[in-house]
């Protein structure tokens, strides 16, 4: 519902502008004595395509497919910070990969289980609250980890949820599947209103 909302709040030009323009033409056809219905049948065309990009969008995030991906959630901040100081190498995918950071043009300090250990790993990141105080410190070595939420204030930004190169991989992929579902519910559509037309020419 909060991104519905925030949707509408970027959008209500949009919305206003095409709530303005089919009051327009509805006045003018009933002044003319016009049939409204040949006001009401392009809106409703209109109408329909709008819910169902509507729709697609907001099944996909917005555009934001971190909405999309699963996140592995962390009660307490000790456990957190044993995860993100496990190293793990970062995996990329054929686009070149979701991580922010890459330690691939330093040299390892050393190893770790067979994983290289870089500068940038042995550098501590933090989680602070509004006011800028300090309230988890980490090592982040797991560079599979592209980000991570925390939880809402009044909980003590708990849980921490993580998530991962894979996770956010999975999402675009599901991104994907949405938009293809829809470019047939889209021909359909434009195909139904066509045999509509057709039908009306026909009378």
């Amino acid at each position: 519902m909060k991104l519905f909302m925030q949707y509408l709040r970027q959008k209500w030009r949009v919305l206003a502008a095409f709530t303005l323009f089919a009051a327009v033409l509805a006045v003018c056809f009933a002044l003319y004595r016009l049939p409204l219905r040949a006001v009401w049948y392009p809106l409703a065309l209109c109408a329909a395509l709008a819910l169902s990009a509507f729709i697609n969008r907001a099944l996909v995030g917005f555009g934001d497919t971190r909405l999309l991906a699963e996140g592995t959630e962390f009660t307490d901040f000790d456990s957190f910070k044993r995860y993100m100081r496990k190293p793990v190498k970062p995996t990329y995918d054929s686009g070149g990969g979701f991580a922010t950071e890459t330690a691939a043009a330093e040299s390892p300090l050393y190893y770790e289980n067979d994983t290289p250990i870089y500068r940038s790993q042995t550098e501590g990141a933090t989680i602070e609250d509004d006011n800028g105080n300090v309230l988890c410190y980490f090592i982040w070595r797991n560079r599979s980890v592209v980000f991570w939420r925390t939880g809402p204030k009044a909980d003590g930004y708990l849980p921490v949820t993580v998530y991962t190169q894979e996770a956010m991989s999975l999402a675009q992929q599901k991104a994907k599947h949405i938009n293809t579902v829809f470019y047939g519910v889209y021909a359909a559509e434009a195909v139904a209103a066509l045999a509509i037309y057709l039908r009306k020419r026909e009378k």
